[in-house]
């Protein structure tokens, strides 16, 4: 990570709850590996990962986990992407909650199994 990043998340509201999920941040390296690099390679793994999947990420997340993102969801069979204006890693709950409720309701992937 950046070290950037890392000045700008001590100085959040929410580093008390990153002190405390701080001792899993391995785990989700060992399970993404170079995956949040946007890796062609190491997201090869999830193509087998044949139901409607929708990756998500926010205008301003990173550059890498977007580009990520859209990697993911190009390389998955029944992949799509979805970006919320001007979020982050943490996104709104007034952009989330149409985006996932849009998903769930495309009736074209629930009957047809299709992209």
């Amino acid at each position: 990570m950046p070290a950037e990043h890392v000045t700008a998340m001590r100085n959040a509201p929410m580093w008390e709850t990153f002190e405390k999920v701080a001792p899993t941040l391995r785990y989700n390296a060992a399970i993404m590996g170079d995956t949040m690099r946007g890796n062609p390679e190491s997201m090869k793994k999830w193509a087998s990962v044949s139901v409607p999947t929708l990756v998500m990420d926010g205008g301003a997340s990173p550059w890498y986990m977007q580009h990520s993102a859209e990697e993911l969801a190009n390389l998955l069979p029944q992949g799509q992407h979805r970006r919320l204006p001007g979020q982050d890693h943490g996104p709104s709950d007034e952009l989330l909650i149409p985006a996932l409720v849009q998903f769930l309701k495309n009736e074209d992937h629930i009957q047809a199994g299709t992209r």
